[in-house]
């Protein structure tokens, strides 16, 4: 019952042992002892049992093991004599992943690759596996929670290409609902002519059909019954769309106004963004104006410059009024949410 070696610490430990203390051991530990008489039972020679005896002791005083269902088994991943296998005599050379491709668990992806791919491999097909459309296109669906290799081999190199596959968790119905506001608010609060597709204030669907000029009415129309569905989503949409209509920092007329009353704000994290607007960007009655995007699924802080605030539209709620206020250098975002902040004085620190 026991799984792996001990490693070169340990040996050294146990040569330093006496037998007594290591019999004082074993039999203090009944789960031990039961090993060692299995250990002693099946030896060919007593200098074997004596050996493993004191493999016993040393994995019974280190705190580096751990107890499993079968025996004992070393935590460790050093084990004595182990070298790189880098340094094979064997080994030619290693490659290693040089992209990483990530996918939910359930879905697929197209990947349109812009070269003749003549051979594909995949390490465990249980994580992720794929389907080849044409000698360019390859169709790659999540299957389980982990990580595996996807190797392609493309016509005319000789050398391979490696992506690390991740498949993540699906998000749930109520996580793309706050994917859905974030990307509306992206949208509302962005400079130029907004674009919203039909139905979107409806999380409207088509059945998922992405390019749907083919399918039939029962995909295209309209399902009215899901304003009602999700009335909450409606009413966030009509609140951005006044905030835009009431406040012209929203819809400055060229590049030389945006470049002139646009500020990016420092985030620690690539999927939050931070801007301001102003001062009295394009003569809006608010001094500035503070956007903050989480695109992440965790929540976070950002540092924003030392004022006043009114908060407006939290990532569910707008309202002009406010929606509450605080004196403070920080905004907290929820995962997936957007806010958006004013303030009406500007402080001596900004």
């Amino acid at each position: 019952g026991i799984v792996g070696k001990p490693s070169a610490s340990f040996d050294l430990f146990v040569l330093g042992c006496d037998m007594e203390g290591a019999s004082r051991m074993l039999f203090e530990r009944p789960e031990l002892h039961r090993a060692a008489a299995n250990v002693c039972s099946n030896a060919t020679s007593c200098r074997a049992s004596l050996g493993m005896l004191l493999c016993l002791l040393a994995m019974a005083i280190s705190p580096r093991l751990v107890d499993a269902q079968d025996g004992l088994r070393f935590d460790s991943p050093a084990v004595s004599g182990q070298v790189d296998a880098e340094l094979s005599p064997n080994l030619n050379r290693m490659v290693l992943p040089q992209y990483n491709l990530q996918l939910e668990q359930n879905h697929s992806r197209l990947l349109i690759m812009n070269r003749r791919v003549r051979r594909i491999a995949i390490t465990d097909s249980s994580i992720a596996n794929y389907v080849q459309y044409a000698e360019n296109e390859i169709s790659m669906v999540g299957l389980a929670l982990g990580r595996t290799d996807l190797t392609m081999w493309f016509e005319d190199d000789p050398e391979p290409v490696i992506y690390e596959v991740t498949v993540v968790r699906d998000a749930s119905l109520e996580e793309q609902i706050s994917m859905h506001r974030l990307a509306l608010t992206s949208v509302l609060s962005s400079q130029g002519i907004s674009f919203l597709h039909a139905g979107t204030e409806l999380l409207r669907s088509k059945n998922g059909v992405e390019n749907s000029y083919e399918s039939p009415d029962t995909i295209n129309s309209i399902d009215w019954t899901r304003k009602s569905l999700h009335y909450d989503v409606f009413e966030y949409v009509q609140g951005l769309i006044r905030l835009r209509k009431n406040h012209p920092a929203f819809r400055m007329t060229d590049a030389a106004m945006i470049r002139e009353n646009l500020t990016f704000l420092p985030t620690e994290n690539e999927q939050v963004i931070a801007y301001q607007l102003g001062p009295h960007a394009n003569g809006d009655p608010w001094t500035n104006i503070i956007v903050v995007l989480n695109g992440s699924n965790q929540s976070m802080t950002v540092e924003v410059p030392a004022a006043k605030y009114t908060l407006v539209a939290d990532g569910k709620r707008v309202n002009l009024r406010g929606l509450q206020e605080f004196s403070t250098g920080r905004v907290f975002l929820a995962p997936y949410s957007a806010s958006i902040l004013y303030t009406e004085t500007i402080s001596a620190t900004e």
